[in-house]
């Protein structure tokens, strides 16, 4: 979504693109957050998550891209609000992309390609 983009922006983004293409409910997602404005609160990831109550049994995971050493703790509190997602940190963009790549190696591929 580009620079400066905030949490909210973010979660009616993440609406739109799911109401209009449901399959992407159940691809591994990577989310660079490392220019965001603001943050998601958690009103907004519930709204993420409840939205994706209907997606496909996991595993899926989302890697978020992030210099916050303590965003982890954000993603054990996402794995509780969404049904087989997991959530991860990495450093860079390649960090997260070989994340879901050995993911992928030990779990199988999710059910649709990555939106990577």
């Amino acid at each position: 979504m580009g620079e400066d983009v905030t949490g909210a922006q973010t979660t009616r983004h993440i609406l739109q693109l799911t109401t209009r293409r449901p399959e992407l409910k159940g691809w591994d997602w990577i989310h660079d957050i490392r220019h965001s404005s603001g943050e998601a609160g958690n009103p907004d990831v519930v709204e993420v998550a409840r939205a994706f109550a209907d997606s496909p049994p996991g595993p899926t995971w989302t890697v978020f891209v992030t210099g916050d050493r303590n965003f982890y703790l954000w993603c054990k509190v996402m794995d509780a609000q969404f049904r087989g997602r997991v959530h991860l940190t990495a450093l860079t963009l390649y960090e997260a992309e070989e994340q879901l790549n050995a993911l992928r190696a030990l779990n199988g591929p999710s059910r649709a390609p990555s939106s990577s």
